[in-house]
């Protein structure tokens, strides 16, 4: 399974950004003699660190996006109640709206002290 996801991301033309846990090893390149993805993520968390590896690649920008997916699917449940396409995208941005004023009100007034 792990070589097919691999293949379908190469076929898509799309960057692997899946974080290797603590302590990952390398792994053998493809038939081909590629390096497999995940190896070059291993190696360059190596040579920069993995805070380093996230902000390089994008990674926290994907983090971001699937937290407020995640909060918007626990507020509002994961499931659209209108039946049209039209409708169904009023009622996306009338949630993201929503979650927006929220997480506005919520936010602390920050100011320098000096």
């Amino acid at each position: 399974m792990i070589r097919s996801s691999v293949m379908a991301i190469r076929n898509k033309g799309a960057d692997a950004l899946i974080p290797p846990r603590e302590g990952a090893v390398e792994w053998p390149s493809d038939e081909d003699g590629r390096t497999h993805p995940r190896t070059a993520i291993v190696q360059r968390c190596a040579e920069i660190g993995r805070k380093a590896w996230k902000q390089e690649s994008g990674y926290h920008q994907r983090s971001l996006a699937e937290t407020a997916m995640f909060r918007i699917k626990t507020l509002f449940s994961g499931q659209l109640k209108n039946r049209t396409f039209a409708a169904q995208m009023v009622e996306a941005y009338l949630r993201v709206g929503a979650m927006n004023k929220m997480t506005g009100l919520g936010m602390p007034e920050s100011y320098s002290v000096s």
